[in-house]
């Protein structure tokens, strides 16, 4: 699987658990309290991005029982709060920043922390352990030329059969845009995680074939980042990607062969 999340997708994980939801609005969260309370994921009150992929991955492994999860620069996880009662839940961050993530090593009981990145190779995350490793808005962050690195590190800890889930940022332009720098460098990261695509060295292939490829343009059809977030990014650092270009998410999925 390598495809858009779209906004019928979206509304139909919401759907799907809405039935689960104790309280009215259950995606809202305040930042006193981040998580905590049940399904709050996202980066505020109102609906964004990571609000999609949250709901994506969770609804992937909302299932899981006994299994052994790991979340690659997840933060302060929304997503492992949910999932920790039920499986043994791992987190590996260096709590650097990266993304606008937290400086600090979070409270987050039940999970137990790595202080390290994927790709370090690091001994603590044993080759062939994890059921299932997944991260959210982490890979677009990576530099291209360790992202190798980062790919093998993780096919190293997963299981024969594990899955590898990752929902990762990126803006998509319309067409009479092609030839801006930013798109272009858009474009080459996309072509680096389609080389991944299938790769019997590594022993990795996605679940299916990619649907999308590195000409990929915007459709309206995609779930994308609101304009008012987009808004106050701008404010903090300028970019003409912002004004021409919509953020949306892949939706990625390995599985270990």
């Amino acid at each position: 699987m390598f495809d858009v999340i779209t906004r019928k997708e979206y509304w139909d994980w919401l759907n799907e658990l809405e039935p689960e939801a104790k309280y009215r609005g259950f995606l809202r969260r305040t930042r006193r309290n981040l998580a905590l309370r049940r399904y709050g994921f996202g980066m505020g009150d109102e609906h964004t991005l990571k609000t999609i992929q949250d709901a994506y991955v969770y609804t992937r492994l909302r299932k899981e029982k006994g299994k052994k999860i790991l979340e690659a620069g997840g933060g302060n996880s929304r997503v492992l709060r949910l999932l920790r009662k039920a499986n043994e839940c791992w987190l590996v961050d260096k709590f650097e920043g990266m993304g606008n993530g937290p400086l600090r090593r979070p409270f987050l009981g039940g999970v137990k922390i790595v202080e390290d990145y994927l790709g370090e190779f690091n001994p603590i995350l044993r080759a062939g352990y994890f059921d299932t490793l997944f991260s959210i808005s982490v890979v677009e962050h990576i530099p291209l030329d360790y992202l190798d690195a980062f790919f093998r590190d993780c096919v190293r800890v997963l299981k024969p059969g594990g899955r590898m889930i990752h929902a990762i940022d990126t803006y998509i332009y319309d067409p009479a845009d092609r030839q801006n720098p930013e798109l272009q460098e858009m474009m080459e990261r996309t072509k680096c995680y389609l080389a991944y695509a299938d790769r019997p060295d590594l022993g990795i292939r996605l679940v299916r074939p990619p649907q999308v490829d590195a000409n990929l343009v915007f459709s309206c059809r995609y779930a994308s980042q609101p304009d008012n977030v987009l808004y106050k990014w701008q404010q903090g650092f300028a970019t003409i990607k912002r004004e021409i270009a919509q953020m949306v998410s892949f939706k990625a999925e390995w599985i270990k062969v």
